[in-house]
Formats: C-alpha cells, structure tokens, sequence
C-alpha cells in the first residue's frame, strides 16, 4: 500500500481524519438538506487538508521511517475521546 492510498483506508486514518469522518456520517444522518451538503463539503475539504499534512510530513522520510510514523499517527488518542 502507497501513501496515495493511506487516505482511503480507514484502518490508516489519523484520529483527526477520523473525528473528521466520523462528524460527517453525523451531518449526514441529519437528513437532506442543500445546507447540509454544503456542510460535508466543507468538512471533506477539511479531512483532505489533514490528509495531505499527514501524507506530506510521511512522504519526506525513508520507508522504514514512514512506517513507524504512520504507527505513531494512528496510536495517538483522539482528542474526543479525552471528553
């Protein structure tokens, strides 16, 4: 699997990109509402911005280093679930 891919598996989001992801099943569940579309955009637009900060900070290190960093990501705590 490629960093490009990262993204796409949940398994491998940062638990930013999955407070992101999460909030948007919320909002969707909400109902339909042009609102609420403009809403998952916006929180789209945000998942990819965390996504490319994550993907770019990965891709500057040598693979054996990429993985461990990728670990380290996805070990932190999510910070709603300090609440």
């Amino acid at each position: 699997m490629t960093i490009s891919t990262r993204r796409i598996d949940v398994t491998r989001l940062t638990p930013a990109e999955t407070a992101i992801r999460d909030a948007m099943l919320a909002v969707e569940d909400a109902g339909a509402d042009p609102l609420l579309t403009e809403a998952i955009n916006l929180l789209q637009q945000a998942r990819d911005k965390v996504a490319d900060y994550v993907d770019r900070d990965i891709l500057q290190f040598t693979p054996q280093r990429r993985n461990s960093l990728e670990r380290k990501l996805l070990q932190r705590p999510s910070p709603l679930a300090m609440r």
